[in-house]
């Protein structure tokens, strides 16, 4: 029976597909023929890359309840989606449109390696008082701006996002 198990577990990899995010299942090759719709799905993509991001966040900072911890591997396919992108024409608005998504996946991409360096040290926040009240601030702002995105307030989630930025 032992030298079957390989075989067996490969078997049953190639059977039960590991599930991916939500938002990966949108991102169809068949899109790309349709530069525009493309260019919408993966705004909306990033959207939610974003909410998870912060979701996250507040997890790494101890939110058990509210927060989750994210499935990020999606991040490699998002890009590659991107890559696949082709617009012909520099100046058409859809150009524009591609390199404002390329700039704000670079900038998730960035936060989610943020996160996963600065791991260990959201384990020290409880030792320090001035440390466990922004950490409790930020944990409720991130809620707020994810609240903000769901019900579709931009010009809300972006007062929030800039005072986040004062501070």
């Amino acid at each position: 029976m032992l030298p079957f198990a390989s075989k067996f577990a490969l078997m049953m990899e190639y059977f039960i597909k590991a599930p991916k995010k939500a938002y990966v299942h949108k991102l169809d090759v068949a899109l790309l023929s349709d530069t525009p719709l493309a260019l919408s799905v993966l705004q909306k993509t990033l959207e939610d890359l974003f909410k998870d991001l912060l979701l996250h966040i507040n997890f790494l900072l101890g939110d058990k309840y509210k927060a989750k911890q994210a499935n990020l591997l999606a991040m490699d396919e998002i890009e590659h989606f991107i890559d696949k992108v082709h617009i012909e024409e520099v100046n058409h608005m859809s150009w524009q449109r591609l390199i404002d998504i390329i700039h704000s996946f670079d900038h998730l991409q960035r936060l989610y390696d943020r996160c996963e360096e600065d791991e260990g040290r959201a384990l020290y926040l409880p030792s320090a008082k001035r440390l466990v009240f922004l950490k409790e601030m930020q944990k409720e702002l991130n809620l707020m701006i994810v609240e903000m995105l769901e019900i579709k307030n931009y010009a809300e989630a972006q007062r929030e996002v800039k005072r986040l930025k004062k501070r």
